[in-house]
């Protein structure tokens, strides 16, 4: 089998970001870390923790605009989320409510860092260009992106951020601009030109918000909003007893949980066989090799890694386990993991186990 070099390029970052994120010391909630990676002759499998159902998703469920408290709490432990990969060292590039989970316990895993950009100067001091094409999905990209092979950095993240914020306010599926006829890019007029202060005043309730969606969604990069100063604005506050240390821990009540997904979905990526002759692809290059040698291809994370936060990935977790199980702030036990292997087939093998809680 054979994938696209585009393709081949996109799951190399998905895995060396979700790689980073499982090794490191501080490893955050908010990002989808990796249990396991491998590869066959045909596919390449990634082993994530089950979650539940995206924002974009969730907003089409309920039909309506989300409850302000609610926005404010997925906006918060998303610019923790978006903190914790600068401080890996990668800049996210494709943020946008289909690619933000809401997990068991009714808090958010950020995801698909399929194109993903790790800068070698780091990324507070990063200048980064695209060289052929904009690196961010149609309809989301920063100003600054545009036309392709402008400078931009980091601040690229903000602006998705306050995008999500907007689109959730507004309580509509779908992004917020909209291709127009002469765009070279899609969406670019109304990325440069639409008024977004005038639709920030229509639809944010309250004088906090709206004042923290302008300064978030500043055209300006220079002038747009830092992470540490999206920390000490006082929109957070408004929701009672608010604290970053208690966000952080997944200690502010959340409104919504996600029910438990009931099926199994198999989602292949550009996957084609390869011609005996290799055909250039529509994008005008060759296909390559499904084969990688990266250690992170074949990698199995420490058991340690296995456990969970129980005030951030609850309920489903709490669900399978006996009283006293699970500690105020403790991760998965290791009588759940004896109980486990006890309960196994004679004979099976560790893959074998259909562990509930991944």
């Amino acid at each position: 089998m054979v994938f696209d070099a585009f393709v081949h390029h996109n799951v190399r970052c998905e895995l060396t970001a979700m790689h980073a994120i499982t090794c490191s010391a501080d490893q955050s909630p908010f990002l989808t870390s990796l249990i396991s990676a491998f590869q066959d002759a045909d596919f390449c499998y990634a082993v994530m923790h089950l979650q539940g159902v995206d924002l974009s998703f969730h907003l089409a469920q309920i039909e309506r605009r989300m409850a302000t408290r609610e926005i404010i709490l997925y906006g918060a432990e998303l610019i923790l989320a978006i903190e914790a990969c600068h401080k890996l060292g990668f800049v996210h590039r494709d943020i946008k409510p289909a690619n933000i989970i809401v997990g068991p316990g009714g808090h958010i895993t950020l995801a698909d860092y399929s194109i993903a950009c790790f800068p070698k100067e780091g990324v507070e001091n990063a200048v980064i260009k695209d060289d052929e094409q904009v690196m961010a999905s149609g309809l989301t990209c920063a100003p600054e992106q545009l036309p392709v092979g402008n400078p931009y950095n980091y601040k690229v993240d903000i602006w998705t951020f306050g995008l999500v914020l907007l689109e959730l306010f507004i309580g509509e599926c779908g992004p917020y601009f909209r291709a127009t006829k002469g765009d070279v890019f899609p969406g670019e007029y109304e990325i440069l030109h639409r008024n977004i202060a005038r639709d920030v005043d229509l639809y944010v309730d309250t004088r906090a918000g709206r004042d923290f969606l302008k300064k978030v969604l500043e055209r300006d990069p220079e002038r747009r909003l830092s992470i540490e100063e999206i920390k000490a604005h006082p929109f957070f506050h408004e929701i009672d007893g608010f604290t970053w240390e208690k966000c952080a821990r997944g200690e502010i009540p959340v409104m919504f949980r996600p029910e438990r997904p009931t099926g199994i979905e198999r989602f292949v990526r550009n996957v084609v066989p390869r011609p005996e002759t290799p055909q250039l692809t529509a994008a005008g290059r060759y296909p390559v090799a499904l084969k990688f040698d990266d250690p992170i291809f074949d990698f199995h994370c420490a058991a340690d890694r296995l456990a969970v936060d129980a005030c951030i990935y609850t309920s489903w977790v709490s669900d399978e386990l006996e009283e006293g199980e699970v500690e105020a702030r403790g991760v998965v036990s290791d009588s759940l993991i004896a109980r486990a292997s006890s309960s196994a087939p004679q004979g099976s093998t560790e893959s074998d186990m259909d562990v509930e809680i991944l």
